[in-house]
């Protein structure tokens, strides 16, 4: 379930902060979460443990995309979809990110 505002999406799903996960709907119809997801990774102190192309392999699982550190995901298969993968992206990452051990090879 979720909650639209003008052009902001706001989940009942909550992120490892506590917070709701939203997400913007962009002008060319993607859903994108403002980078928030990697900026929370650098002032939580996960910076060390943000990885470009594990990130990407995570996200892309959930038929999203890193962008320029967003995530985001088209709505072309309808606006509910895409919320549903972009909070999975998110949540995986955030698992990645927070909770799993840190491998030797994460740099």
């Amino acid at each position: 379930m979720y909650e639209r505002k003008g052009n902001e999406i706001i989940t009942e799903a909550i992120d490892i902060m506590g917070d709701s996960i939203s997400f913007a709907v962009t002008d060319d119809g993607m859903l994108s979460d403002n980078s928030y997801t990697y900026g929370e990774a650098f002032m939580s102190g996960a910076e060390d443990r943000w990885n470009d192309k594990e990130a990407r392999l995570i996200i892309e699982f959930y038929g999203c995309g890193l962008f320029n550190d967003e995530i985001v995901c088209r709505t072309d298969n309808g606006l509910e979809r895409a919320i549903v993968r972009m909070i999975q992206a998110v949540t995986a990452l955030e698992e990645y990110l927070y909770s799993l051990p840190k491998a030797e090879d994460d740099k």
